[in-house]
């Protein structure tokens, strides 16, 4: 059986925010044509790994993020986003792995752990009923 984690050790734990390597679940602050409405449900029902933390672009928050997905649809890709071209990354994957810059107030959940934002994600479509 799935669970949260207890809340005691979630307060105990020190937060400093999002952190490289950890995973998120994103939502668009504001949306406002068509095809950010298609980005949005993309990004609120997958989970993107953070590689880059950036201080000093003009954001909302202190920071932004750079977020890699894998398997974002081409109607996404033609509006939003950029090929990982990190140099660690194998040619091959390069089709599949698409990064987004999210402000630190569009990540709506993160964790180290994968296992806690999907659960997080499940718990949001019955929340929804989606």
């Amino acid at each position: 059986m799935k669970y949260l984690r207890l809340f005691e050790s979630v307060v105990n734990e020190i937060d400093d925010g999002p952190q490289i390597g950890d995973y998120a679940v994103c939502s668009l602050i504001k949306i406002s044509k068509e095809d950010e409405k298609l980005l949005n449900n993309f990004l609120k029902n997958n989970i993107g790994q953070i590689r880059d933390k950036v201080s000093g672009i003009i954001t909302t928050s202190k920071y932004a993020y750079g977020i890699i997905y894998k398997n974002v649809p081409e109607e996404i890709k033609e509006y939003y986003g950029e090929p990982d071209y990190n140099e660690n990354v194998p040619v091959g994957l390069l089709e599949s792995r698409w990064c987004f810059l999210m402000d630190e107030d569009e990540i709506e959940y993160y964790s180290s752990n994968k296992e806690d934002v999907e659960l997080y994600i499940e718990t949001e479509a019955k929340k929804y009923n989606l």
